[in-house]
Order: C-alpha cells, then structure tokens, then sequence
C-alpha cells in the first residue's frame, strides 16, 4: 500500500484548523508552568510539587494518586502546550483511542476477549500500544524495542534461511535477547503454557521488518511456534478491517473525514515517535537499556504532558467506544477451499503469509535432519532414515517451485489444493525426527 506523506495539500483537503506558532514553540520545555509566574513556577518544579513527578509509567494506578487540583493544572498545562507546539495536533489523544479500539475490536472478534497478548515492535506503534494496554490491561501489551528487524528478513530457501539464523547468533547475543523477552513473560515456556495468542505487529511500508521480527520469533532461535499461537498483523491492513459511524466522531475529528487515511498519513510522517515507551535497539544486547522504564524516565516535561493527555483522555471515557466501531464484513472476491483467511489479510497477502510459514516449518526440519549423525545407524534405520529426508526435501522443491510463481494467481489454487497433504505429511515427518532424537 501506497501511503502518502502530509503536505499542505492535505491539510487544506481534510480543513485542518490552522493554528499560529512562536518562534520558540516549547517554552519552558524542563520546568512545565502551572501558574504563569516566574516565581511560582520556579517553587513548584524546585520542591517537588510538579504532578508530573508521580509518573513513572503512565499507568491509571498512578493517574488515580493524582488530587482535583493536580488534574486540573496538568489540564491547563497541557492546553498551553499544545496552543504553542508545532508538532502537537488537535485531536492527539482522539486518533489514539481510534486506533487502539480499532485493534482491541479486530482482535477481541478474532482471539475473543482476555485471550491475547499484543506485542508492537518498534517505536511506530508504541503510543498507540501503551493506549491499547488501557482498554485491555497493561500486561496484555509489551512494546518490544526492535528497529530495523528487516535485518532478520530473508527469503525463505534453505540456505539463505539457515545462514541467516547461523548471523544473528554470531552478530548479536540471542541470550540477552531471550533474557529480555523472559522478564516480561515472554519466554518459549510462557507462550507455549500461556493458552493465549501473540500478535507482532507493526506500521508497514515495504512490510520487511514485520516479516523479519515474525521470522525470527518463530525461529528455533526465539519461540518455534509449537503452538502455532504467534501471528504477524500489519496495522495498516488492520485499519481496512473495520468500519465506524462518521456520526460518532468527537469535535476535534470532525474536520477529518476519513480518520483512517488520516491516522495512515501521521504514521507515515513518524509524528508518533517522539511519545514512544521504548527506544531504538538496532542489535539485541542494546535492549537491554531501552526498556520502557528506562525510555520514559528520561523523557521531557513536555512529552509527559502529552502522556498525561492521552491517559486523562482514556480514564475519563474508560468503557466507551465513541466510534461505534466494528468488524468490516469480510468478502473475499474469490474462495478457495482450505484456505482460513485472517480479518486483516487479503486473498493475496493470506496466501503469501501461509506458504512462508510452511516453507520455515520445512526448513526447520531440514535443520534437524543435518544435525543428526546417520553413520552408525543400522541398515534398516539408514532406510527409514533416507526415505523420511527425501520426502522432506520433495515437500521442499514443491513448495519453492510454487512459491517462485505466487505473482501467478492459479498458484494459489494450486498451493491450497497441494496444501492439505503437506500438514499431514509434516507432521509424519517431525514425528519421526522426535523419535529419532530421544533414541
């Protein structure tokens, strides 16, 4: 998908109230002004009377420490920031309550209700994350600071797929990685016990660093997805699978006709980093120090006025859904047997994402198959052996012959078609590959 960037154009097509700016937009960035004298101001933030500092994580256990009096001042506060900062917008706190009903409504219809973990990866999503966490509970959310996962993305051939996994383990500590991902309930043994689903999502353009991140999470590096309870969803597609009621909308949006492309354009500018709960890890022993707690700790004043906006936003609409927003109706244009398509995929898009995950799951057992030593087998083991790695590697070229003419829609017959041995068929063969390794 296409996405373009905001221009003047836009501003003008979609009527966005202009407003007037300083030359110094962020006044008193550090030392937030409650009253508007000096003096004031300086004993508030010098004694520790600044609300602000009972935040740590923007949680609403914090937020309901806060006195009348508190809110009212970070609410005026907040309203003067936001006259004054150029790349504040009216609406801010609006739009992230769209996009984090939008996904708590695909994902509750999909997973049903408490039954799912949401794990953005990145700072795109990370606002709209820590947002969703106050509709369904703060531990069902866990922004995991990953940039530039495409690094991860490979076709998925054997070799380059081998190699790839043999890189991230030379380049970057995987057990720092997975010591990360334990802490916050992440483990292999927390997602295969769980009885939950866990989603990877993230904004896409080129849709690289998502496929990368699914990668390596259902590699044997990470979880493996024995449960087949991990899935990738692309939160741009995520938008197009849900309507709502234009009626509905707040004051602040309704200058905004169509808040999806709206939302899509913010996004595309990265207008949502700088409120983001992690920092960028480009390698896994940087994560390490760009834990949420860490990222927020430091952040400015004026960050955490937006923060406080977006939390006051949600507790005093909590149970609201002032969208009416709901699942699109699905109608694939075509149907094909066998193939269970996803509310956030199109035909194409489920196709490619099912023969990739069957292609790594080969791949996988292609890797088992060579670590196994076949010399000192019997003859009759040898066999049996020789004819499970050969029907293993004849799934293979099957499915990568197909897989190199997926632009040919009577593929996608063809795969669906092929597809119900290939399950039957893997599973006889890791069966056999368990059996061998606990001999």
């Amino acid at each position: 998908m296409k996405i373009s960037p905001i221009t003047n154009n836009t501003v003008q097509r979609y009527n966005i109230p202009q407003k007037t700016y300083t030359n110094n937009p962020v006044e008193n960035k550090n030392n937030i002004s409650f009253s508007g004298i000096h003096y004031k101001d300086l004993v508030v933030n010098t004694f520790g009377l600044n609300p602000l500092k009972n935040f740590k994580n923007f949680s609403p256990a914090e937020y309901n420490t806060l006195s009348e009096c508190s809110l009212s001042r970070l609410r005026k506060a907040y309203r003067k920031l936001e006259s004054k900062d150029f790349f504040l917008y009216e609406g801010i706190a609006e739009i992230h309550d769209f996009a984090a009903t939008a996904m708590q409504t695909v994902f509750d219809n999909r997973f049903g209700k408490n039954n799912y973990v949401v794990l953005p990866i990145g700072r795109s999503l990370s606002s709209i994350g820590k947002v969703l966490g106050y509709k369904i509970g703060e531990n069902n959310v866990v922004n995991i600071p990953m940039s530039d996962a495409r690094r991860f993305f490979t076709a998925p051939y054997y070799m380059q797929y081998q190699e790839n996994l043999n890189k991230v383990t030379l380049l970057d500590p995987i057990d720092k990685f997975l010591d990360y991902l334990a802490k916050r309930n992440l483990s292999r043994k927390d997602i295969e016990t769980s009885g939950k689903n866990y989603i990877l999502t993230d904004y896409c353009v080129s849709g690289l660093s998502l496929e990368g991140a699914e990668q390596i999470f259902k590699s044997e590096l990470v979880w493996g997805n024995k449960k087949k309870n991990i899935f990738a969803v692309d939160f741009l597609k995520l938008l197009d699978a849900v309507t709502y009621d234009k009626n509905s909308l707040p004051e602040t949006l309704k200058n905004y006709p169509d808040i999806p492309s709206r939302l899509k354009n913010i996004l595309f500018s990265s207008r949502y980093k700088p409120y983001s709960f992690v920092g960028s890890a480009n390698f896994f022993y940087k994560m390490k120090d760009n834990s949420s707690e860490k990222i927020i700790s430091v952040s400015d004043k004026a960050t955490k006025l937006v923060w406080f906006h977006m939390l006051d936003y949600e507790m005093s609409n909590r149970g609201i859904n002032r969208f009416s927003i709901k699942p699109a109706e699905n109608k694939p244009f075509l149907h094909i047997e066998g193939q269970k398509l996803e509310p956030w995929h199109d035909i194409q898009s489920q196709y490619e994402a099912d023969i990739r995950n069957d292609l790594n799951e080969i791949n996988k057992n292609i890797i088992r198959f060579n670590a196994i030593n076949a010399e000192e087998m019997s003859a009759s083991d040898t066999k049996q052996y020789r004819n499970n790695k050969l029907n293993l590697y004849n799934l293979y070229n099957q499915l990568t012959e197909i897989l190199k003419q997926q632009n040919d829609r009577r593929m996608i017959y063809i795969y669906y078609a092929y597809r119900k041995n290939l399950a039957e068929d893997l599973a006889k063969i890791s069966s056999y590959l368990s059996q061998i390794g606990n001999a």
